[in-house]
């Protein structure tokens, strides 16, 4: 139950954050302080004084306060439910929202860089001419637009790093973001496969015959879905790591060593639409865009299904992505690029 007024949130409440109007300044100026819930049902202070210039706050038309995360255990790439609540002793005053937010705390860039590569912003095209949904969910541009690619050793892991020109998040996926629909293809070993699989064939694409991918992964803003990697001899799923920063428009890919033992090699990158109730969570590219569904595909049978490539240096995606031939029942095949 809530510190003052005793009342039941919808959650479990581990910690309480206030801001007392009565102890501010004539300016507005003051801090917050840290309560922790007893196991007796009541509340203790738990804010220590050494993080007390850490936790200033500011009121007038708008209430503003800082808090470290590390005061509320939070560790990056974790979530946490919460409410903000208006109270005094005895009285509930209201809450907002009505609903407990879950809200994410950004995961950060860990380990030694390997590799990184840009992508030329804009390019969110497929071959050429692709366009996007008409729905406004749509409108903001580079949501499907790939800007850099980076790999980092993180000691039992590798990370994975895709950064965007924009990542917004309006359907609230819980890894934070909602858009794009990452597919990555990883050549790390001897044998593998040319062709898509069963989990990416709406993608419509097929692979350089001198490097078969051998690790599948397909990353998107919903669990239930998007955290999920393949290999080529049919093991899997197994699940990865996933996580977001709203702020650098990037998402976040740790998959553990003990999963892929080197991640050095040939990646194939590719963007598509995520729509979860579409052919392995692909939205639909065809020719004409609609409320939601891409358009500019002349061929929506056989064209590459995806907004934008990773192609390799001196390469053109636009020439890679339009070369598939109805005629022969040939999909466009994919050059991938060196990790070393």
């Amino acid at each position: 139950m809530t510190h003052h007024a005793g009342v039941q949130l919808g959650f479990t409440l581990a910690s309480s954050v206030e801001l007392n109007f009565a102890k501010l300044r004539q300016d507005g100026a003051g801090y917050v302080f840290r309560y922790d819930a007893t196991p007796s049902g009541g509340w203790r202070l738990a804010s220590p004084i050494r993080t007390l210039l850490f936790r200033k706050a500011k009121a007038d038309e708008v209430v503003e306060f800082q808090l470290p995360f590390e005061e509320l255990g939070i560790e990056p790439g974790k979530s946490i439910e919460l409410s903000l609540v208006l109270e005094r002793a005895g009285e509930f005053l209201g809450r907002l929202p009505a609903r407990p937010l879950l809200a994410k705390v950004p995961q950060l860039v860990k380990g030694v860089q390997i590799f990184t590569m840009d992508d030329p912003a804009g390019d969110d095209h497929g071959p050429g001419g692709y366009v996007y949904p008409t729905n406004k969910v749509f409108s903001e541009p580079g949501i499907f637009d790939l800007v850099r690619y980076a790999v980092y050793d993180a000691d039992d892991s590798w990370q994975l790093v895709f950064d965007f020109a924009a990542l917004p998040n309006p359907w609230n996926g819980p890894q934070g973001f909602s858009h794009p629909l990452i597919l990555l293809f990883l050549d790390v070993t001897d044998g593998g496969l040319t062709e898509l699989p069963e989990e990416a064939a709406a993608a419509q694409v097929s692979f350089d015959p001198g490097h078969p991918w051998d690790v599948f992964v397909r990353v998107a803003g919903w669990p239930a879905y998007g955290r999920h990697l393949w290999t080529a001899d049919g093991q899997g799923p197994y699940l990865v790591g996933v996580a977001s920063d709203p702020k650098r428009n990037r998402v976040l890919v740790s998959i553990p060593k003990e999963i892929v033992p080197d991640i050095r090699g040939w990646h194939y990158v590719l963007i598509a639409s995520q729509d979860g109730y579409g052919k392995n969570y692909l939205r639909a590219i065809g020719r004409s865009a609609g409320e939601w569904a891409g358009g500019g595909c002349s061929d929506p049978m056989w064209a590459p299904q995806v907004y934008d490539y990773l192609v390799p240096e001196g390469r053109s995606q636009e020439e890679v992505l339009s070369a598939y031939d109805p005629a022969v029942g040939k999909y466009a095949v994919l050059l991938p690029v060196e990790v070393r």
